[in-house]
């Protein structure tokens, strides 16, 4: 089984030795009020070789980060492990720590371990490099650092630790930084035999990068190269060039987020010709010209037109300029292509049809943030296509006139899974939009934030105005009948997409009919309606919502103006949602009860979670995080008294203010977010914002 898909197959679960050693004690607090310091320290030494077992048990896969373990605590932990001599130890393939104690002892935990493939080590610094020396053979190596500043010392430490490493010839290896600041001292000696497959250098800032790229020159075995936002700029391409002569077998290059347009692009894309095996290219945000086209004719004449299989040139200034599209369409392997904001324009439409045409396997595409000034010619463009399954039109211009083409494009591609078409608010028929949506049966992710649908009016009269003699009134009757159509073709949109697990709707308009389809559907995970008008008439039809969907895990109500929210209250105790997202939604004081309510309720879904579901893959657990602020009416006092009521209910007593709390009610109140800080400092759950 190769690594990849053992990465693919371990889901990773943290065992923090805070949060979860609190969220335990919590269920057993009787239990443990009168233990002493020592006896707490063996419960919690017995809970993480609990936690160890588990994990292996159900995800083949140990992630221990975080912990404040040291050495002897550990070595009491693998010794109990010993004892216990679990078998679901051996099943365990993949194992992450950034725990030195855990880091210096690893060579005591892997022999319980046979099957194990992948070792994560994140945040190496001031370890013993000899320590990893056992680990080396028969194991994948994983070395991470991220957002860190090191000063001279601990550069000279990484230095050595990953000129050890690559004294390994028989271990495959992956060397990642992430964001570090790094001295000038960070010369590891990259020995020419290294098997070293991955060098991840993301957005690390490097005090001389055209010295440090020359270290590179030695290696001959590279399989993934990533330098974005490393500082790089024309003066590298050179010795760029010089690496990928010498690394022809890189099949991953990432040189995102460098200025590397200019004079020079085109030696840059020529000097990539020479990686045959070339399979992922990202150049996104790397100021490339209009002036490129030349050097992407001259790339994709070699063999690198039959192998690329993902092309990303997002945040460039293409400039609409024909060449450069036509150059890429002489690419033949392309399934993934991103042209995010990269300034092609309707002009460019037939180049981008040759594009489609070329790559017949194509699976994603985003063009977002481009003008197509209507979208027709684009639509027709990717009516070629037969097996999409992300397709991206966020903020392109479309209106109705692409509508036609768009139906055809969803009854083309039926393995169809995500669709864009947010910021797009020239669309006026709506019914139209949602009949081509519903031509798709496996969308299972659908984002249409701002696409410009309103609930039908006749104009300057009141919402609730119905007229004396209905039949007779034209303009009712159209109103009355453009609503119907709008409703019918959004609930066949609804019930036509059984996989439906993500729906963003945030800031059009809803009323009550259109949220009732959203009964018909039990899959959804996440629903936005942010900033979408609903008020007091749409609460029972969106508990309904809430109700039907015990999948919800993300639901978020920002900006809408609730009156009556006691139905949503009660159904948001009882459901299984996760995060929920009531800023700028009319909560004020008279609302403190309902929330007191609703946190207690997810307090308790919490506390009564078995150690299988804390760990497993059952994430249902409740409410995590209530957001309500920005609400002008909730003033100060009332966040005092929710925070008092929450202290009462973990006191187990009633709020009875005190004399000194009455004595102290005439000071002057601090703001609302030193109170919201305050609440959270008592690390309530769920998380208050």
């Amino acid at each position: 089984m190769s690594s990849k898909n053992v990465e693919r197959d371990c889901e990773i679960h943290y065992v923090s030795y805070a949060s979860k050693l609190l969220a335990d004690w919590e269920c057993e607090r009787r239990d443990t009020k009168q233990k002493t310091k020592e006896e707490l320290h063996r419960l919690s030494l017995r809970y993480l070789t609990r936690c160890l077992i588990t994990l292996s048990e159900r995800n083949r896969s140990i992630s221990i980060m975080d912990c404040e373990l040291d050495e002897q605590d550990f070595r009491r932990v693998v010794r109990a492990l010993k004892d216990l001599n679990s078998e679901s130890l051996t099943r365990t393939r993949f194992l992450e720590t950034n725990v030195p104690s855990v880091l210096h002892n690893t060579h005591k935990l892997t022999p319980l371990m046979p099957n194990l493939r992948i070792v994560k080590l994140k945040n190496f610094i001031k370890a013993n490099t000899l320590v990893l020396m056992p680990l080396m053979d028969g194991y994948r190596l994983h070395l991470f650092l991220s957002h860190l500043r090191l000063d001279r010392d601990d550069s000279l430490q990484v230095s050595s630790a990953v000129s050890a490493l690559c004294e390994q010839s028989e271990t495959e290896m992956t060397v990642q930084l992430n964001e570090c600041v790094l001295d000038d001292t960070f010369r590891p000696h990259f020995h020419p035999m290294t098997n070293l497959s991955n060098l991840i250098l993301r957005g690390c800032n490097f005090a001389e990068p055209l010295e440090f790229l020359s270290l590179l020159k030695n290696l001959h075995y590279l399989l993934h190269l990533d330098v974005s936002n490393c500082g790089l700029s024309e003066t590298c391409i050179e010795v760029l060039k010089e690496v990928f002569l010498s690394n022809q077998v890189i099949t991953h290059l990432n040189l995102s987020d460098n200025t590397l347009g200019g004079a020079k692009e085109y030696e840059l894309l020529k000097s990539i010709s020479c990686l045959g095996k070339l399979e992922q290219l990202h150049l996104y945000h790397c100021w490339l010209s209009r002036f490129c086209g030349r050097g992407f004719e001259t790339l994709f004449r070699t063999g690198v037109s039959q192998s690329l299989k993902v092309l990303s040139l997002n945040f460039n200034q293409f400039q609409g300029n024909p060449e450069v599209l036509m150059a890429i369409s002489n690419c033949r392997s392309l399934e993934e292509i991103y042209l995010y904001n990269a300034q092609i324009m309707k002009r460019n439409c037939s180049s981008l049809r040759q594009i489609l045409q070329q790559n017949e396997n194509l699976r994603v595409i985003d063009l977002s943030q481009n003008d197509f000034e209507g979208g027709e010619d684009i639509l027709q463009a990717l009516c070629v296509c037969r097996n999409l399954e992300k397709l991206g039109l966020y903020n392109t211009q479309l209106d109705d006139s692409c509508l036609f083409s768009l139906n055809k494009v969803m009854r083309n591609n039926q393995s169809l899974a995500e669709l864009n078409l947010s910021r797009n608010p020239s669309f006026t028929s709506h019914a139209s939009l949602f009949d081509a949506l519903a031509q798709s049966k496996d969308l299972e992710k659908v984002y249409l934030k701002q696409v410009g649908l309103v609930r039908p009016m006749v104009p300057q009269r009141s919402l609730f105005d119905e007229p004396e003699d209905p039949e007779n009134d034209k303009e009712w009757s159209d109103v009355i009948v453009m609503c119907n159509k709008i409703q019918d073709a959004f609930l066949k949109f609804i019930t036509s997409c059984r996989k439906l697990r993500v729906l963003e709707l945030g800031k059009n308009e809803m009323w009550p009919r259109i949220l009732e389809a959203l009964i018909k559907t039990n899959n959804l995970e996440k629903l936005f309606l942010y900033g979408c008008n609903m008020k007091y008439e749409c609460v029972s039809a969106l508990t309904e919502v809430v109700k039907v969907n015990s999948k919800l895990r993300i639901l978020d109500l920002e900006g809408n103006e609730f009156t009556k929210t006691r139905q949503l209250f009660e159904a948001l105790e009882t459901s299984q949602i996760g995060s929920v997202d009531l800023r700028n939604a009319n909560i004020n004081d008279h609302k403190i009860m309902q929330i007191v309510s609703l946190i207690e309720s997810a307090r308790k879904k919490h506390q009564d979670a078995k150690l299988k579901k804390e760990l497993g893959k059952d994430k249902n657990r409740g409410l995590d995080h209530i957001m309500f602020s920005e609400n002008r009416d909730l003033s100060v006092e009332g966040l005092e008294k929710l925070l008092e009521l929450l202290e009462a209910e973990d006191s187990g007593s009633n709020p009875a203010p005190s004399p000194s709390k009455a004595s102290s009610s005439s000071e002057k109140p601090g703001n609302k977010k030193e109170v919201v800080q305050k609440i959270n400092s008592k690390n309530l759950k769920p998380v208050l914002h």
